[in-house]
């Protein structure tokens, strides 16, 4: 007797499964990161429309904290151009992606964060404020005390000095810059946005 229920794979706890339901979601225009993937033209393949086909082809690959990633991030979720890898690779494939060269070779500025002992919110924190990649990964007091420089109309002064001009404690300024992620420029502005997140 037949119920109209369609067959069923036993797959849908399986991480796999997951996978295959957030490829397709990116590629969604209701997704919010529809943008990043979808909106740039990234597509999945007509044979992994159907999650047999996608299992059929990945799974003999697939190993636990393994995550679907495309090889290049240019190009459509379809077998050619993906592949399993770890959170870490996965991450460094990303268009986002910062690379920077170091005397240990090419590195994610993670990496380099990491090699260098300095936190990673800290390296960003000084990038946002001005400083040099290098700079930002160098823990020295030397360092620590130099100036921080910004691009003006009237030329390039220091920020300690383009807050006195906009009459903003300069301490007020770093801790923007700091707390509420945002560029020397965004920090030295009173009217920031409706919600004075800044303030």
């Amino acid at each position: 007797m037949k119920t109209g229920r369609k067959p069923r794979h036993g797959m849908s706890k399986h991480p796999i499964m997951r996978a295959w339901i957030n490829m397709r979601w990116r590629c969604n225009p209701k997704s919010h990161c529809f943008h990043i993937y979808g909106g740039r033209g990234i597509q999945v393949c007509e044979r992994w429309q159907i999650f047999e086909n996608f299992c059929e082809d990945m799974l003999p690959t697939w190993g636990p904290g393994l995550y679907l990633d495309r090889i290049d991030a240019e190009l459509n979720y379809e077998l050619s151009n993906c592949r399993w890898a770890t959170k870490r690779l996965s991450g460094q494939n990303r268009r986002a992606v910062q690379w920077i060269d170091t005397p240990e070779g090419r590195l994610t500025l993670p990496e380099a964060a990491q090699r260098s002992g300095i936190p990673l919110p800290t390296v960003r924190s000084r990038m946002r404020a001005g400083r040099a990649v290098q700079e930002a990964l160098t823990n020295s007091r030397q360092h620590r005390r130099t100036a921080l420089w910004i691009d003006t109309p009237e030329g390039r002064i220091t920020l300690a000095e383009a807050a006195k001009r906009m009459g903003i404690p300069y301490t007020t300024v770093l801790m923007r810059i700091v707390r509420w992620d945002c560029t020397p420029s965004e920090a030295l502005t009173h009217r920031l946005n409706s919600r004075s997140k800044y303030t």
